[in-house]
C-alpha cells in the first residue's frame, strides 16, 4: 500500500493505491474523518502518481498488462491523468494524454505550467526525459544523456529545478540539477554509504522548498545533497521503509513501511497417474516458521539441510534449516547483498554476494571473498561441472557469466540483456 499526503482547502488527504497480484484502484483518506474514497473507476496498472501544483490533478503512467502473453505479446505504457475533485465525488475515469506506446515510459511528473514530465526510453537502455503539454498535446525533448542511464527524478515548483540521477558506463552514480529547458546547473558523483551496493538505486523526492532530496534504501531514509553528499535521517532504525515524500510543511514525511512475514513450505507430490502426469494431494508443510520474512529455500545437494534468506536477526542473511532447527550462517554487518544464493554441487558449500562480490561460506559459517574482478548483480547456479552461473550489469544490461569455481576463470556466456 502506497501512502502520500497533501494539503486541501479543508483537510489534510492522503492517496493510497489498492495492489492486487496485476492491477490497482487508487484511493484517497481523509485524514480527519478517516472517510475512505475510491477516485478510479476501473482497475489498472498505474505507476507513481504525481500531483499538480494546485492539487486539483494526478498524473501517472498506465501500463497495458503485467507480462506478454499470446493474446498480448507486446507490452505498452501510456500517460493519463485524474480530475481529482471529480473522483472525490464518484469514481473517474483516467483521461489519456499521450497514446499507448511500445517504447517504455515511466515516472509522470507534474511541471511548471500544467506539462507533465515523462521518463521514456529512446533506445537499448537508455532513457530521456520529456514533457508533455495537454493543450497542445505537443511532446517536448528536456534532457536526453547519451552514456548515463536515468532512473530517477524529481521536479520543484519552488526552485522550478530538476534533479536527475543517473549511472554511468563505470557503475557510478550521479546526481544533476537542470533548469527546466534542460541546461545541467550542477554534476556529483553520488559518495556511497557503507553497506550500500552500486547496484542500489536512489529512488528520491524532492523537499517541497529547500534544495536537497530524499531516498529510502536498505539501511534508512538518506537526504541527497547536490554535491553528491548523503546524509542518514535518525528514523529510529526502523527497516523496511519505502516510498519517502514530504508533507508540504517540509517538516514531516510520509512513508510506506513494509514488514513482510513470509515462509517456506513444503509440498509433498503424490503423483497418482503416471500417463496424463496430474498431480494430486498437494499438502503445504510451513517450515523454519518466523515472524520475518524467510524466502528462497533450497534444498542441499546429497544431504538434508534446507538454505534460506532470512530478515529474522535484523539484516538479510543466509541460515540453515536442518529439519528441526535453524541458524544462521552469515553474519554480514551489512546483510547479504542479494536475495540469490547458490549451493555447491557436493552440498558443503553455499555462495553469495557481498559488497558485489563472491563470498563462499562452510555450513559452520566460515567465509571468504573470491576476488574475481567482476561485480556480481545475482547468483545463478553452481553446476554440477564447478562453474557458477552469475549475472553482472554492464551498459544496464545483465549479462550472463559463467565462473569456473576451481581457476576463477571468467566467461561471458551470453553477451546480451538476460
Amino acid at each position: 500500500m502506497l501512502t502520500h499526503l497533501i494539503n486541501s482547502e479543508t483537510s489534510i488527504i492522503k492517496w493510497l493505491g489498492y495492489i492486487t497480484p496485476c492491477s490497482s484502484h487508487i484511493w484517497a483518506k481523509d485524514l480527519q474523518t478517516h472517510k475512505e474514497f475510491k477516485l478510479t473507476k476501473n482497475a489498472g496498472i498505474y505507476g507513481t502518481r504525481s500531483w499538480s501544483q494546485d492539487g486539483n490533478q494526478l498524473a501517472f503512467v498506465a501500463q497495458s498488462n503485467c507480462q506478454k502473453t499470446e493474446n498480448s505479446p507486446l507490452q505498452c505504457w501510456k500517460l493519463v491523468t485524474l480530475d481529482f475533485a471529480k473522483a472525490l465525488k464518484a469514481p473517474q475515469y483516467t483521461t489519456p494524454r499521450l497514446d499507448c506506446n511500445t517504447k517504455q515510459v515511466g515516472l509522470a511528473r507534474w511541471l511548471a505550467d500544467g506539462t507533465i514530465g515523462i521518463l521514456r526510453q529512446h533506445k537499448k537502455q537508455l532513457q530521456k526525459i520529456q514533457a508533455y503539454n495537454p493543450r497542445t498535446q505537443q511532446l517536448t525533448d528536456i534532457y536526453t544523456p547519451q552514456n548515463k542511464y536515468i532512473y530517477s527524478y524529481d521536479y520543484s515548483f519552488v526552485t522550478n529545478a530538476i534533479a536527475v540521477i543517473s549511472t554511468t558506463q563505470d557503475s557510478q552514480h550521479i546526481i544533476e540539477k537542470l533548469n527546466i529547458t534542460g541546461e545541467i546547473l550542477s554534476s556529483a558523483i553520488i559518495k556511497q554509504p557503507k553497506g550500500l551496493s552500486f547496484y542500489d538505486n536512489y529512488y528520491m523526492y524532492y523537499h517541497p522548498f529547500e534544495d536537497y532530496l530524499i531516498t529510502a534504501t536498505h539501511e534508512g531514509l538518506f537526504q541527497i545533497f547536490f554535491d553528491g553528499s548523503l546524509k542518514k535521517v535518525n528514523a529510529l532504525n526502523q527497516h523496511g521503509i519505502y516510498s519517502p515524500s514530504f508533507h508540504p510543511d517540509g517538516k514531516k514525511l510520509v512513508v510506506t513501511q513494509a514488514n513482510a512475514d513470509s515462509d517456506m513450505a513444503l509440498i509433498k507430490i503424490k503423483q497418482v497417474n503416471t500417463d496424463k502426469k496430474r498431480l494430486l494431494d498437494l499438502k503445504l508443510q510451513t517450515i523454519a516458521r518466523s515472524n520475518s520474512s524467510d524466502i528462497n529455500g533450497q534444498f542441499q545437494p546429497k544431504g538434508n539441510n534446507i538454505a534460506f534468506i532470512s530478515k529474522r536477526s535484523g539484516k538479510r542473511q543466509l541460515w540453515l534449516f536442518d529439519g528441526k532447527n535453524s541458524r544462521q550462517i552469515s553474519k554480514l554487518k551489512y546483510g547479504v547483498q542479494s536475495v540469490s544464493f547458490a549451493w555447491s554441487n557436493d552440498g558443503k558449500y553455499l555462495i553469495s554476494i557481498d559488497k558485489n562480490m563472491l563470498i563462499k561460506f562452510d555450513l559452520v559459517g566460515g567465509s571468504s571473498i573470491l576476488n574475481i574482478n567482476l561485480p556480481i548483480y545475482k547468483v545463478l547456479q553452481w553446476t554440477k561441472k564447478n562453474h557458477l552461473l552469475v549475472l553482472s550489469k554492464h551498459d544496464n544490461q545483465s549479462i550472463l557469466y559463467q565462473v569456473d569455481m576451481g581457476t576463477f576463470e571468467v566467461t561471458i556466456l551470453v553477451n546480451k540483456d538476460i
